[in-house]
């Protein structure tokens, strides 16, 4: 197109001429990508970006919008664009801020919630643990230091936890019956005694309600 722009935009706001407009748009798409990319700092792909949609629009809207008698087209479809670009960016970033907001707040609320679940499961496990003569110093100090030994405390625990005949008696008597650990799971009295309060203290996570200590241990 080598006439002047303003005889164009004449021709396209006086006559309604799409087909002149639709190809003056076109003409100057280039100049609606460099102005996307000084923007966003980017390279700007035609058919996938939103900017640059968003941009075209905007070129359209300063066609309708310019007067002649305020300076160059070019100029103020620029600030068109911009403009337009900017209440974008800052829609983009509100609603961040909102999401962000939100799961900040159900990340708190889930927080406090389990927060107050675990303070109630340890104090009432504390309690649990008191009946069995055992306290939390005791525990910690009676935490088998290998592995191997651990996992078949746990193993004890778990046979335990789901024999009512062996759970009500543990409950009752406060004692393991090592006769009969003994001889299902193969261990001495001595290794029963060691990780007596451990094997307890498992016991009692796994057969009451319990769920957030049994997370935290990984039992």
């Amino acid at each position: 197109m080598t006439i002047n722009i303003n005889d164009v935009l004449i021709e396209i706001k006086e006559n309604n001429h799409d087909e002149i407009r639709s190809q003056f748009i076109q003409e100057y798409i280039p100049f609606i990508v460099k102005t996307v990319s000084d923007m966003t700092g980017k390279y700007v792909k035609i058919n996938s970006s939103e900017e640059f949609a968003i941009a075209l629009e905007a070129f359209d809207e300063a066609i309708n919008r310019y007067d002649f008698g305020r300076g160059k087209f070019l100029d103020f479809s620029k600030l068109v664009i911009q403009s337009r670009l900017k209440d974008h960016f800052k829609q983009i970033k509100k609603q961040n801020v909102f999401v962000k907001n939100d799961l900040i707040q159900i990340k708190s609320n889930e927080d406090i919630e389990r927060d107050f679940l675990i303070k109630n499961e340890i104090e009432s496990f504390k309690n649990e643990l008191m009946t069995f003569d055992i306290t939390f110093e005791r525990l910690i100090e009676n935490v088998p230091v290998h592995q191997k030994t651990k996992m078949v405390a746990i193993e004890i625990a778990k046979m335990i936890a789901m024999d009512p005949s062996m759970l009500m008696s543990l409950k009752q008597t406060k004692q393991l019956q090592r006769k009969e650990i003994n001889f299902k799971m193969g261990v001495t009295n001595k290794q029963l005694k060691r990780s007596r309060c451990y094997i307890i203290a498992v016991v009692i996570v796994l057969s009451g309600d319990y769920d957030e200590i049994q997370q935290f241990l990984s039992i």
